[in-house]
């Protein structure tokens, strides 16, 4: 992540739009029922999970009791309605979820009997499409729990960037053009070998560099459009952008 000018540079009134919308649709997935709303929820357990759970295991919980708790958390969430009292002008969502977490921490007796992964919170598609757990401990340079919670949210939520970018990239062209740009997309210009990279993909050195810049813009833009879902004015996108570069370089 270094060229950070590229990624707090603002993309329009359109995106500034955007951020309200998506916090109010999370906000309504336990309200109103409905492919939308599923779809909204789906994506909040896609994005809080990692770090929900590097913050149990760091907090001392085994794999397992990190896995249960974190499901157990998720199924609490929807069950008492807790993202109805969510509020964009009291800050971060994360910071929002990651105080339910700790208040749902406090109750030694729904910790003693952690809800258990099975066929009744199918709604949550954990063995199919969420990702499996870290195969290891969060960095252990990483000292406190809150730490190891907003590095795995950040690095989550660019994967996810990517990951989406991706998507686009293969309905338009070569999906290994991707894999060869994807690691030069947030480098520094000067930093990207063209030439080479030119030579090796049989295109000229300018069409590569036109690529490049293009791929940099989308990214960009869905990199904001993924921060609007969880902020609660247009005005805090660039706050919390640069704030997740600096988190992720812990």
């Amino acid at each position: 992540m270094k060229d950070r000018g590229q990624l707090n540079e603002s993309s329009g009134q359109a995106d500034e739009r955007f951020a309200t919308t998506q916090w109010n649709l999370v906000l309504s997935a336990c309200k109103t029922p409905s492919p939308t709303s599923q779809a909204a929820l789906e994506l909040l357990c896609r994005t809080y999970w990692p770090p929900l759970y590097a913050y149990l295991r760091r907090h001392g919980h085994s794999v397992e009791e990190a896995q249960d708790l974190t499901q157990g958390f998720f199924a609490f969430v929807l069950e008492h309605h807790t993202l109805d009292y969510a509020d964009p002008q009291r800050g971060r969502f994360r910071h929002f979820l990651l105080a339910a977490l700790k208040r749902y921490l406090l109750d030694e007796h729904r910790l003693s009997s952690a809800l258990k992964r099975g066929p009744k919170f199918r709604w949550l598609p954990w063995n199919d499409e969420l990702p499996t757990p870290p195969p290891g401990d969060p960095p252990a340079h990483l000292r406190s729990a809150e730490e190891c919670y907003e590095n795995r949210w950040a690095i989550t939520l660019l994967g996810k960037v990517l990951e989406d970018l991706r998507t686009e990239c293969n309905h338009r062209a070569d999906p290994k053009l991707f894999d060869h740009l994807k690691d030069h997309i947030c480098m520094d210009d000067d930093a990207v070998p063209y030439a080479g990279l030119a030579g090796q993909l049989g295109i000229p050195a300018v069409t590569l560099r036109v690529t490049v810049h293009r791929l940099r813009q989308r990214y960009r833009e869905l990199l904001r459009s993924e921060i609007a879902r969880t902020v609660g004015s247009p005005a805090e996108i660039d706050d919390e952008i640069r704030h997740l570069i600096t988190v992720v370089a812990w």
